[in-house]
């Protein structure tokens, strides 16, 4: 994401967003870039559309599960 444009930072925090509504019936205000890859443009796109930029220091490991059904519940 930190190498995108600030138009390609909107398009895609919105493409996210639409395939959360998608699968869970609501959208949200909150945003992670991928692999936690930020710059200020990134920031400064969420913002913009009224996301909050999140980050987190643990790391569940979710990405390692076999079962992609399991993933989601």
């Amino acid at each position: 994401m930190n190498k995108l444009s600030y138009e390609e930072n909107i398009k895609e925090i919105e493409i996210s967003n639409d395939k959360i509504e998608k699968n869970i019936g609501k959208r949200t205000n909150i945003y992670r870039a991928p692999y936690g890859e930020y710059n200020n443009t990134v920031i400064k796109a969420a913002n913009d559309k009224k996301y909050y930029t999140i980050q987190w220091s643990l790391d569940t490991l979710d990405y390692k599960r076999t079962n992609r059904r399991r993933n989601v519940e």
